[in-house]
């Protein structure tokens, strides 16, 4: 697993940087997604992992507080996300297919919804009977 060092700092108010808007990074291109993925698929998955979330960390915190409204949960649901798109040598991001139907941002949405779906399934399911 890959160290979440970077982006866990941003909170309400979120802070962007120039020419991003709350969904994140606009102007994002088809070939620098390509390059972030081929970075992380390469010895070089540091510095994709790096790229990927200096360019959608502040999507992904959106994401994050439609679900958890509170600081700390909303901070364990990052976590929790990252280290799911981490795991595997980024098993689940490898698996976006630039040629397919969906945009990156579309489709990267989906993933870390389902993602924060199963981490308030996790916490408020119903207790079993031992």
């Amino acid at each position: 697993r890959y160290k979440l060092t970077t982006r866990t700092d941003i909170s309400l108010p979120y802070r962007y940087p120039p020419g991003s808007t709350i969904w994140g990074m606009q102007g994002m291109t088809g070939a620098r997604i390509e390059s972030i993925l081929s970075c992380l698929t390469s010895g070089e998955a540091d510095s994709g992992w790096v790229q990927f979330l200096d360019s959608y960390s502040a999507r992904l915190r959106v994401i994050v507080h439609q679900f958890e409204n509170d600081e700390s949960h909303a901070r364990e649901c990052f976590d929790f996300v990252c280290a799911k798109l981490s795991d595997n040598g980024f098993r689940r991001l490898t698996a976006f297919a630039p040629s397919g139907p969906a945009r990156f941002r579309t489709w990267l949405t989906v993933l870390a919804t389902n993602l924060c779906i199963d981490v308030v399934r996790r916490e408020y399911r119903r207790c079993r009977p031992p």
